[in-house]
């Protein structure tokens, strides 16, 4: 499948489906590599991995113009820390481990965006040759981008009027 533009989300579904158990594997290796890393350094850590579904990837392909090939987080990491000092340590043992892609770099703790989300995103080129993204935020961070005001349900359910879908 050429994947130079956007397709449809059934061919992204079955170009991603086909990827699936490679993109499952390296997810997996990176999150027991980065936990094995961080407990080395005395880093307490809570590291967990997710794999981006079909039609979200398409979203991402569709809002933003682009190929599948340039969608950097199909998969990804979370990691959990206790403190802010932490979650740069965290990043910088990331960067150690792993080429940073410099354009895929964000700090919202430093910068929090307008709804109060707080966390730090980079993108690492895996051995393998793929890219994948490490969220890294404390455990406050992650209850408000989880539960809060910053939620990931709230944005992308929210209506052109501020309202959510499927508000009573």
């Amino acid at each position: 499948m050429d994947t130079s533009k956007p397709a449809g989300c059934p061919q992204v579904s079955r170009l991603l489906e086909q990827q699936r158990p490679h993109r499952e594997q390296h997810t997996k290796e990176l999150a027991a590599t980065l936990t094995d890393a961080l407990s080395a350094e005395g880093i307490r850590a809570q590291v967990s991995s997710r794999i981006k579904s079909p039609c979200s990837a398409q979203d991402k392909m569709l809002r933003l113009g682009i190929s599948l090939a340039k969608v950097q987080d199909a998969c990804g990491v979370r990691v959990v820390v206790a403190d802010v000092p932490d979650c740069y340590a965290v990043l910088k043992k990331v960067h150690r481990l792993w080429p940073c892609v410099p354009e895929a770099f964000d700090d919202y703790i430093a910068s929090p965006k307008a709804n109060g989300y707080q966390s730090l995103h980079t993108v690492v080129q895996l051995p393998c040759g793929h890219p994948a993204e490490i969220q890294i935020r404390t455990v406050q961070q992650h209850r408000i981008a989880q539960r809060g005001r910053a939620a990931h349900w709230r944005y992308k359910h929210a209506t052109p009027t501020g309202g959510r879908t499927g508000d009573a």
